[in-house]
């Protein structure tokens, strides 16, 4: 569809989240998105490896940072490509985190490592969730 919004390199789309309180002073948070990814392409037959990485601010109030006590990242492929014959064309997301959930913040920085092989074969968006529950401060 040429009228759907499809993020390209650094770009997020498909933005949702959900805040509930478990009890008082804390906050139970569901991050959802679909985020671009430019140059995740094999560069031969073999597995090329790398890691990406993007923010997402927390829906907090004005002044507002979380101490996260709990986090659940996950991300999956979202769209992948291959430009001509697939010759042993592969795509994967081996590991992902949050590098940020150590102190207090008022973001998530998501990590995900990358693998794509075939020499024209492209990771194009990935997809993520992130549950993360905290003490707001």
């Amino acid at each position: 569809m040429s009228d759907q919004f499809v993020p390209i390199a650094g770009e997020q789309a498909a933005l949702h989240h959900v805040v509930t309180r478990p009890e008082p002073g804390r906050l139970a948070i569901v991050l959802t998105g679909a985020v671009g990814i430019s140059n995740a392409h094999a560069e031969g037959q073999a597995w090329t490896r790398f890691r990406v990485n993007w923010t997402r601010n927390l829906p907090l109030g004005p002044g507002k940072r979380l101490r996260p006590v709990y986090w659940a990242p996950f991300v999956t492929l979202s769209s992948f490509a291959n430009d001509n014959v697939a010759s042993n064309a592969g795509w994967a997301v081996d590991e992902f985190g949050l590098s940020n959930a150590n102190g207090p913040t008022t973001f998530v920085d998501v990590w995900a490592n990358l693998a794509v092989r075939d020499a024209d074969g492209w990771i194009l968006r990935l997809a993520y969730t992130v549950h993360i529950v905290g003490d707001e401060i």
